[in-house]
């Protein structure tokens, strides 16, 4: 259960160990990040159909080269959404993130410029059946491994759906049946 990990590092919760981990209830998120993930490990985040709201903070930081999959393991929605527009709702730094059968939502928002899911230092990232609705990026992309996107939906009302920074170096962009509003 994710709210057995301890907090750490400024954190609700850290994880630095590989393993599998799920939620047991809906989170609202307080006036600290929900998640950290760091070092060289492998996790797998189930939503088990549960949602985590934000309206401070962003919620997700992944660091360190880790392997990471964030997934819905049962056939109801599971989201990770803001209430307001906040900084990145998935941050990671290196490793690989992998989301597959989740929504990620801003609900309302004014600040066009933080994206859903920001991507930096080499990391890459696997999109399967994923819904993004934002109001301003849905991905960026800063100096990036392999990006591979499936069967997703993007919604963007003000901004750009995937942003990159100036002089970014990028691997390679795979994006195969999935739609763009």
């Amino acid at each position: 259960n994710l709210f057995n990990v301890p907090a750490g590092g400024g954190y609700e919760h850290e994880i630095t160990s590989s393993g599998s981990y799920y939620l047991s209830s809906d989170v609202v998120v307080g006036r600290k990040p929900f998640l950290h993930i760091s070092g060289d490990i492998d996790v797998t985040i189930c939503l088990n159909g549960k949602t985590i709201t934000t309206d401070y903070y962003s919620i997700i930081q992944i660091d360190g080269n880790a392997n990471v999959t964030i997934t819905n393991c049962l056939n109801d929605e599971s989201k990770i959404c803001a209430t307001t527009a906040v900084s990145n709702l998935i941050n990671q730094s290196g490793g690989e993130l992998t989301l597959k059968k989740v929504t990620l939502e801003e609900k309302q928002g004014e600040r066009y410029e933080y994206p859903l899911v920001c991507v930096k230092d080499d990391g890459g990232l696997t999109v399967n059946d994923v819904k993004f609705d934002s109001q301003g990026y849905c991905i960026r992309l800063m100096k990036t491994g392999d990006i591979n996107i499936a069967n997703s939906t993007f919604t963007v009302k003000n901004s750009d759906i995937i942003y990159t920074d100036y002089n970014c170096t990028m691997g390679n962009i795979t994006v195969t049946d999935s739609k763009f509003n």
